[in-house]
């Protein structure tokens, strides 16, 4: 797999953390790609220009992707299945900011994915053509970073700058920083900055603070196979190894041990640019 981080220009840099694209030739077709997706606080568009993927749901419900989507944060483990020669680019925004360039509630995004145009109109299919016709990676980038600009104006606001502070807090800390103790620091109430994050990243302040703890552990794992669980779970900040235990197979349906031995084809490359 050919996995590719490109960083925004500067005028989108406070809106989408990094550009990505993704090539991978799943044997001629003859074998299947499955895997695993753990949740994922961060919003994306994305761009399909090869074989389509499929999401399977815990409850067993099969769809295809759109071949341009809007997928907002996850809170469940998904699998994926694919076929044949994928090929996609996408925007991975940060977790307060695509509610913004939209002027959405991200609310109604949360596990979900939805056809780019429901959230953009009836020019993506425009914008997706032009993507795919585009020779090199850093003119498909030029191509959507210019129908951002065009369609949508990013005005900051103090609603912003809040959370721009809060979730950038949650990240350094691994989850470990309290809501009161970031509202305070604001000068604004916890419950102030908790209806924040519902209406602008999608999901409870406490929610988004255990996914980034859970990143980290999976990261801190990964990293190094020979390191114990136990040193895992006190390196990312758990109160003790039974919540570290509970926290993991809550969000991935798997034990730590298996989740250790899981293999990560197509997140790894996600997770490791978390912390960049």
């Amino acid at each position: 797999m050919i996995f590719t981080k490109v960083y925004p220009s500067e005028h989108l840099r406070r809106i989408i953390r990094y550009f990505w694209s993704i090539e991978l030739n799943c044997a001629n077709g003859s074998a299947e790609l499955s895997e695993r997706i753990l949740p994922d606080a961060s919003s994306e568009m994305v761009f399909h220009l090869g074989d389509k993927i499929s999401r399977i749901s815990t409850d067993n419900e099969t769809r295809r992707e759109p071949n341009s989507f809007f997928a907002g944060p996850n809170t469940r483990c998904y699998h994926i299945a694919a076929r044949g020669n994928i090929k996609m680019i996408g925007a991975k925004f940060y977790p307060h900011t695509a509610s913004f360039l939209f002027r959405e509630n991200a609310m109604q995004f949360h596990d979900t994915v939805v056809d780019l145009s429901a959230v953009c109109g009836d020019s993506i299919s425009r914008l997706h053509e032009r993507v795919a016709e585009a020779t090199t990676l850093e003119d498909r980038i030029s191509t959507i970073e210019s129908f951002l600009r065009a369609n949508f104006a990013h005005q900051s606001s103090v609603q912003f700058e809040y959370l721009d502070y809060a979730v950038r807090q949650i990240a350094y800390s691994r989850g470990q920083v309290t809501l009161a103790r970031m509202a305070q620091a604001l000068g604004i109430t916890p419950r102030y900055l908790e209806r924040l994050f519902r209406e602008r990243v999608g999901i409870p302040a406490k929610r988004f603070a255990q996914i980034t703890q859970l990143q980290s552990s999976v990261l801190l794992m990964k990293a190094d196979k020979n390191r114990s669980l136990t040193d895992v779970s006190q390196a990312s900040g758990y109160y003790d190894q039974s919540h570290f235990n509970r926290a993991i197979k809550r969000f991935t349906g798997l034990k730590p041990s298996q989740l250790k031995r899981e293999q990560m084809l197509t997140q790894q490359p996600f997770l490791d640019a978390a912390v960049d």
